[in-house]
């Protein structure tokens, strides 16, 4: 929304990683008094493309045209989203990225363990090796990363890293 409001009110076109680029009044407001409006890396999801996605479980390429051998997804927040992570990946263009998203309204009856399965199963669907990824997981989005990988390892399959930020653990989930 506050994207929506810039870009009507200040006639500027601002996206939604410069926002996150940008976290301060201050830094904001020098970044548009300066017009500058390019970003580190253009993404090719905007807020809207996220808000659009949060109906169901999704996995997208951030940068569908770089290659390497490892590759970073990001998993979402307890939002659904992973606009937490806009400024990270701002800074990481030249690293194969994709963000998981899931729904922003999960049922009632989802559990940690049906939404960590919904997400490993989007990731195999992928085709990408699970041993050459490095899964990004902030606050809520690390617990979910740690599901992801006890049932992974459960099935015996490869595992991939997990890099969990600001992330707790959820009572119970760990011996």
């Amino acid at each position: 929304q506050l994207v929506a409001l810039v870009n009507r009110n200040l006639e500027r076109t601002m996206s939604v990683a410069q926002l996150f680029q940008y976290p301060t009044i201050r830094g904001l407001a020098q970044h548009l008094s300066a017009g500058d409006t390019t970003s580190a890396i253009t993404l090719p999801l905007v807020l809207q493309d996220f808000i659009l996605r949060a109906d169901g479980y999704r996995m997208d390429c951030l940068n569908p045209g770089v290659q390497a051998s490892k590759a970073l997804v990001f998993l979402p927040t307890a939002s659904g989203m992973p606009s937490g992570y806009l400024t990270l990946i701002s800074q990481l263009a030249d690293v194969p990225m994709y963000v998981l998203s899931m729904p922003a309204v999960q049922q009632p009856t989802a559990t940690l363990e049906d939404v960590a399965d919904e997400l490993v199963r989007l990731i195999v669907q992928s085709g990408l090796s699970l041993d050459q990824l490095t899964l990004v997981g902030l606050s809520m989005g690390g617990v979910i990363g740690y599901e992801m990988l006890r049932q992974l390892q459960s099935r015996k399959a490869p595992l991939p890293s997990l890099l969990m930020l600001d992330s707790g653990f959820a009572q119970g989930l760990h011996p």
